[in-house]
This record gives C-alpha cells, structure tokens and sequence, in this order.
C-alpha cells in the first residue's frame, strides 16, 4: 500500500507542479510576486508540519499520521481549482492552499520511519533506494500528464484531479493494514 500510495500521490503533485504558475497567472490574474509569496507561505507551513511530526511522535500511530499529514495535503489541494470561483478571494485560498505543504512533510517524515521500522536495517538502503527511483518515475509521469492534461480538459479540471489522486493516495493508506502500525519506539539515550 506504501508503494502505490506513493505512486498517486508523487502523480497528483506533480500534476499540479507543472500547471500551478499558468493557472495562478492566466486564470487567476496574479503577478509573478504575488505567487512568489503565497509560496513562501508553503516554506512556513513545512517547518510547522516537521514540528508536529515531532509532537506526534509521542501519541499518534505513524501510519495515522502519515494519512492525517497526506489527507491534508489532499484537501488543501482542492482549494487550488476552487480559487478559480471565489472572485477577489482566490489568493486568499491559495495561501491557505500552502497549509498542505505541511501535510506533506507529515508524511514524508512518517512514511520514512514506517519504512524503517518494518524493513530490518541490513535491506533500508534498498528499499529507500527503490521509493526514491518510484517517487521519480511517478514524479516524471505527473508532470508529462499534467502537460497534456492541462491543454486538453484545460487547468482547472486537471487540478481537481490532481487533488483527486492525491486524497486516492490517503484512501489506500487508510483502508490498508498501515493506519494500524503501532507507535514509534522511543530511541534509547546514549
């Protein structure tokens, strides 16, 4: 399930990657400055999403939390193509559209520590090696569709899908054995 969630996920991002700056400019009207800081805002929201990742580490089920991280993302995705109806508001949603940046490093980090914990230490480099070439393949697969998607249905039905196939990648982890892994172990002081 961690693999083909991946795989979803790196294609709706990357979907929407390729398409952002035309649709942020040509649909929405923004300046170059004006997407310039409602990306910056994505930079602040990662460095929250790492902190709670921390938090969370105490309480929550990885595999929970890594849905709750992604689930955001998903959600905040759809706030993209929805900027597109909400007038003088659109920016606004944009901005709160960054708020999934932190759901991505959510994640990232427990997605990284589920991989550790249930692969022995002797067969990690692979296994992070073999997610690595998957997300860049996936990576490569988005934004080649997210080209042509984007001239054929046009920008705004391509970031519905785009968020589409990223909440996709939560609903696999959440119907799957993933959402039950038990909590992290706490490191052992040296």
């Amino acid at each position: 399930p961690l693999a083909l969630a991946e795989v979803l996920i790196d294609v709706g991002v990357n979907l929407t990657g390729v398409i952002y700056m035309l649709f942020a400019i040509h649909v929405l009207g923004l300046s170059a400055s004006t997407v310039g800081m409602v990306a910056a805002t994505g930079a602040l929201s990662s460095v929250a999403g790492a902190w709670l990742a921390q938090a969370m580490d105490r309480t929550w089920r990885p595999g929970l939390a890594l849905i709750v991280g992604i689930t955001l993302m998903g959600v905040a995705s759809l706030l993209i193509p929805a900027a597109a109806y909400a007038g003088v508001f659109g920016v606004g949603l944009l901005f709160l559209h960054q708020l999934g940046d932190g759901g991505w490093i959510l994640y990232d980090i427990h997605a990284t520590s589920l991989r550790q914990q249930m692969v022995d230490g002797s067969l990690q480099g692979r296994v992070n090696g073999f997610f690595s070439v998957l997300g860049s393949a996936a990576a490569l697969l988005g934004a080649l569709l997210g080209g042509f998607l984007g001239e054929w249905f046009g920008l705004e039905v391509t970031l519905w899908g785009s968020a589409g196939l990223i909440l996709s990648g939560a609903g696999v982890l959440a119907f799957s054995k993933v959402r039950n892994f038990g909590l992290l172990e706490p490191e052992a002081e040296m």
